[in-house]
């Protein structure tokens, strides 16, 4: 989100266009940042609102309140993100393995 797309939170009608890419741009994000979906269920009914009406919606204090968590989340991904926020950590299968005295054989326990 640029410099404009940040001043959408000050601005009370929005066009469902700009929301649409807005929202196109998040979703990108929030493929890698998974925390971040939750927050946009509220834009996307928005996107709703301004596509059923004349293509304009105002905003409510929770999509307002989600567009500055979801900043948050960008500006904390500038910084960087751990990747162990990223991954599953909890190990599904857990391998023991040895080599065999006798060549290249093995086992699994």
């Amino acid at each position: 989100m640029d410099k404009r797309d940040r001043s959408l939170v000050s601005i009370p009608k929005v066009c469902g266009k700009h929301l649409e890419s807005i929202l196109g741009s998040l979703n990108h994000v929030a493929n890698i940042y998974n925390p971040m979906r939750h927050f946009l269920g509220h834009i996307y009914q928005a996107l709703y609102r301004a596509n059923s009406s004349k293509g304009w919606t105002s905003h409510k204090a929770t999509e307002v309140a989600d567009f500055h968590t979801i900043i948050t989340f960008l500006d904390s991904a500038k910084i960087g993100i751990s990747m162990n926020n990223l991954t599953f950590r909890k190990p599904m299968h857990i391998y023991r393995s040895d080599a065999s005295e006798f060549g290249l054989r093995g086992y699994n326990l």
